[in-house]
């Protein structure tokens, strides 16, 4: 069982040259920075519309988190305002877009990209020969830093109901469901999934997720029978953002089709069933992704409960905990010949606190080429959540983390 501490580190200043954005007031065309761990960094992106629940809608990110967003401070000049306003990202280094090269990135190599974000992301990857190498509308978040934030799509007890991986679901591809309102709302056809999902609807509920539902969902709900497992039901979107940009959706077909052992496997939450969604019987407008809930927490949200920057010494927890996470990413890998999950971070890493079992979830860009490997970003992602010494955990989270992690992959005992 994981021993917690009490208290959480606290969120200091910002980085220099941006203001801290937790309490301020966004405006609709406004320039901000929004922390990727997609692309381990700011990226640059502009306010479409601040939500009622305090999320905000980028140009890049659906829903995204406050905390995620900070202002770009205001001592630019005029000239570097304008640019500014530009639909831009920052480009990761040329050592990044090119793997084999040694070089170096000076500053001159963070250059602007001006394309939509999307493209920019479908640009840094290489695409698959059937289907693009980044999927639309993945669920994917950035790292979040502490204080802690809103409850995530499954709690800390193991889900209600069965065990996964005992039941089954039908074949994979659902029918097309038929959404007559202007909001899709699951819970008023709870008879017509449950049959298609063949399971009992006597008892069978449906309640929408509160808190972060990922940045590029359109909705996030929990089906659950006291006779089955917590059903998980994500809404994204089924149109491609860019005709090389296969949706998740696609992408999960294709991954059932070349690799079915993956479907079964519960080292991974790969869906039941998918299906389709129209409005008013025209062409499908979301995808309707079913899965199995992981057990446990998404480290994320361990990595507060375990660690105090107060106390940087105390490490034992966190480190038991990234060593178990080594060993489970090492195993994904053994177990499909070196294929990569292709987002392996916190937020998609689940634990069970009691058992240590390990869970990965969004894996709707496993297989697929990328120019980071799993153990590289998820190291990156360590760092980005360790901070500049102001923002993060501080610098001895990564430091002992990092080779605690590093020996559960490479089958070597805990460092002491």
């Amino acid at each position: 069982t994981i021993a917690t501490v009490p208290d959480r580190p606290e969120r200091q200043a910002s980085a220099p040259n941006v203001s801290a954005a937790q309490d301020e007031e966004f405006e609709e065309g406004e320039v901000v920075q929004y922390l990727s761990l997609t692309f381990q960094q700011y990226v640059q992106a502009t306010v479409k519309k601040v939500n009622d629940d305090g999320t905000i809608d980028l140009d890049c990110k659906s829903r995204a988190q406050r905390k995620k967003i900070r202002k770009v401070a205001k001592t630019a000049t005029v000239e570097e305002e304008d640019k500014a306003k530009e639909s831009t990202v920052l480009a990761t280094p040329r050592r990044a877009e090119n793997p084999d090269s040694s070089a170096s990135p000076s500053k001159t190599d963070r250059t602007r990209v001006q394309v939509d974000s999307v493209k920019t992301a479908v640009s840094r990857v290489p695409s698959h020969p059937s289907i693009s190498a980044v999927p639309a509308g993945y669920g994917g978040a950035p790292p979040r830093l502490p204080p802690p934030m809103p409850q995530r799509l499954t709690s800390s007890k193991r889900p209600a109901g069965e065990p996964r991986g005992k039941f089954s679901y039908g074949p994979l591809v659902g029918p097309r469901l038929s959404c007559t309102g202007p909001v899709f709302d699951p819970s008023a056809m709870i008879p017509e999934l449950c049959r298609l999902l063949q399971m009992p609807a006597e008892d069978a509920s449906i309640r929408a997720a509160t808190g972060f539902k990922g940045g590029m969902n359109n909705g996030i709900w929990f089906l659950t029978s006291a006779a089955r497992p917590t059903l998980v039901l994500k809404l994204v979107t089924s149109q491609r953002p860019h005709p090389s940009a296969a949706t998740e959706s696609e992408n999960l077909r294709h991954l059932a089709a070349t690799v079915p052992r993956l479907v079964k496997d519960l080292l991974v939450t790969f869906p039941v069933k998918l299906f389709s969604i129209s409005q008013n019987g025209q062409s499908p407008i979301y995808d309707l992704l079913v899965m199995e809930a992981a057990e446990g927490k998404a480290a994320i949200d361990l990595f507060p409960q375990l660690y105090q920057k107060t106390n940087p010494s105390n490490t034992a927890a966190l480190r038991k905990l990234l060593w178990h996470i080594g060993a489970a990413i090492k195993k994904l890998h053994r177990a499909y010949q070196n294929k990569q999950h292709g987002d392996m971070q916190p937020n998609n890493i689940f634990v069970d606190p009691e058992t240590f079992k390990v869970t990965f979830i969004d894996i709707g860009g496993f297989g697929l080429s990328r120019p980071v490997g799993d153990v590289q970003h998820f190291q990156n992602s360590l760092k980005l959540l360790a901070g500049d010494g102001e923002v993060g955990y501080g610098a001895n989270f990564s430091q002992a983390g990092t080779p605690a992690f590093l020996a559960g992959y490479n089958g070597e005992a805990l460092p002491a």
